[in-house]
């Protein structure tokens, strides 16, 4: 501020001047500066010795401000030829307050790099000269009292990232972009580090950078963790990948996120088709808007924080169909706000499909049960009417032929029998004649349940007459039992050879009803018996769809 000057202040001749120079000091500045100050002023006045004071930080009481002075005094001689006092006072309170706010900024500065372990640096680009924070010395395990330089700091970048960090450097110096990098330090003791780096162009002379600052980092820690977050998701998408579930994440608005291979493959896309789209739009949902509708649904529950599951029906590759059993469960982040949607499904097709079956065979058991009992009933009936004097021992073998062919539905193939296996079941009690005397002559075959039992019984009642009075009844008797399908119809003959002469019967028992009216009626077929002499035959023709009716 400008100086103020003042002379005669303090003089034995003026006691009044002295004194109120004295009572004004002590109003205006406190203990002990008041009176530190008007002992100097009364030793340059008497003496002559100039004072330089220094820089002086004091609390006006007049105004409650704190300032900051600099002040001098020098002895001078009024024109009346007496001593007298010049006093000049600085004012420097506004200087004093910008260095106080830029040392606190800068000891604040400081606190951060040390709390960051980040190492500042400054580059004169026109000089080369560098300044280098302590931080700085520090990730590099140098002396800090090396003098800073660019290619100091080069020295310890590893050999094989050398060349791009320079590049980098360079290409920021040449276009003024911020420069950005990662690469490896080696220390001088011997340890390697990972830093990043960033920094940019301060200054411009005539489009010329001149100055360029920046702030260097250990990213080592920081590294090792990305490389197990990254090694842990891609063990998590391994996982994912190979689950035998549908796995997607969604935003709570229905945006699907991830998706793993099971669910991406199984449809026949890729992510590109489903990755970012409205779930209910994606090929495995928009096939059908009310499947789709319901799917909009669902995601607007879970929104609402609550899990929502159920069977739904998704296409697939080659526009296949699949059930699902399909489960979408909200997340919540620590605010308990959903923040992301996991659906999560698995294929019951096979389920459903033997659900299915189930309830066929339930059906098929109780339709058979139905035939069954009709057939029991109508056997009891014919042998009734035609032998009552022989009617158990007939009946229950009757009964046994029906069981033999039960058995072999309900043991082998679900919806019916293998026709060989069928005769070899009827014929089981000629056991040691069976590929001697008995000859199986037919491709695999399988008949249904219906069929099964009709030909089984017409098997039984054959063989049963076979034994007693025909070719099974003599030592060298033979029987040839042969089918065929050609053309949509099915042939099943039963040839007699070598038995006693055949002569047609005189009356009609139950055997000719089974087999002529009873395997008619159930194979809409037609049924031809010969009795050659020379040995019976029996030949069934029927359509071949009859067969698994």
């Amino acid at each position: 501020g400008p100086p103020v000057s003042g002379g005669s202040l303090l003089d034995a001749d003026h006691p009044c001047t002295g004194s109120f120079f004295h009572a004004g000091s002590h109003l205006i500045w406190p203990e002990p500066f008041a009176s530190a100050a008007i002992a100097q002023f009364r030793h340059t006045l008497e003496t002559g010795e100039p004072y330089h004071a220094p820089a002086t930080r004091e609390h006006r009481q007049d105004s409650g401000l704190t300032e900051v002075y600099e002040w001098k005094l020098e002895q001078i001689r009024l024109p009346d030829g007496r001593p007298g006092l010049a006093c000049y006072f600085y004012d420097l309170s506004d200087r004093a307050q910008k260095e106080q706010a830029l040392r606190q900024s800068e000891e604040r500065l400081q606190l951060a790099y040390e709390a960051s372990g980040m190492g500042a640096w400054d580059l004169d680009l026109t000089t080369g000269m560098s300044v280098w924070t302590p931080q700085l010395y520090e990730l590099l395990g140098l002396d800090p009292e090396l003098p800073a330089s660019a290619e100091l700091f080069f020295r310890h970048v590893h050999a094989d990232d050398v060349q791009s960090l320079r590049t980098a450097f360079d290409r920021s110096i040449g276009t003024g972009e911020a420069f950005d990098a990662r690469f490896r330090v080696r220390r001088s003791d011997g340890r390697l580090r990972y830093l990043a780096a960033r920094g940019r162009i301060v200054r411009w002379e005539a489009g010329t950078p001149v100055r360029m600052i920046g702030v260097n980092y250990d990213v080592t820690e920081r590294r090792r963790m990305e490389r197990r977050i990254a090694e842990n998701e891609q063990a998590l998408r391994l996982v994912l990948d190979n689950t035998v579930a549908f796995i997607g994440l969604l935003t709570p608005g229905g945006q699907l996120l991830e998706a793993n291979a099971s669910a991406v493959e199984a449809g026949g896309l890729a992510r590109d088709d489903v990755i970012g789209k409205l779930f209910w739009e994606t090929p495995w949902w928009s096939h059908d808007p009310l499947v789709a509708e319901r799917l909009r649904d669902a995601v607007a529950t879970a929104r609402e924080g609550k899990a929502v599951r159920y069977d739904a029906m998704v296409r697939m590759r080659d526009d296949t169909r699949m059930t699902i059993d399909f489960l979408l469960s909200p997340i919540f982040d620590a605010e308990v706000r959903v923040r992301r949607l996991v659906a999560s499904a698995f294929d019951i097709t096979e389920r459903e499909r033997a659900m299915e079956r189930i309830q066929l065979l339930m059906r098929e058991i109780n339709h058979r049960s139905k035939n069954i009992l009709a057939l029991v009933q109508a056997v009891a009936r014919q042998i009734w009417r035609s032998d009552p004097e022989d009617f158990l021992e007939r009946f229950s073998s009757r009964l046994h032929a029906l069981a033999a062919s039960q058995d072999l539905l309900v043991n082998g193939e679900v919806m019916g029998a293998n026709l060989e296996d069928l005769a070899r079941t009827q014929l089981a009690h000629f056991g040691e004649l069976l590929g001697d005397r008995i000859h199986l002559d037919g491709p695999r075959l399988t008949v249904g349940p219906d069929a099964a039992q009709s030909i089984g019984m017409a098997f039984h009642e054959l063989a049963t007459d076979a034994g007693k009075h025909g070719a099974l009844s003599t030592d060298a008797g033979e029987v040839f039992i042969a089918w065929t399908v050609d053309r949509g119809s099915f042939r099943l003959s039963w040839t007699e050879r070598g038995g006693p002469p055949v002569a047609t019967p005189t009356r009609s028992g139950f055997g000719s009803v089974v087999l002529s009216k009873l395997v008619r009626g159930t194979l809409s077929g037609e049924v031809d018996v010969n009795y050659d002499p020379a040995g019976l035959c029996w030949t069934l023709t029927c359509p071949g769809d009859e067969l698994s009716s």
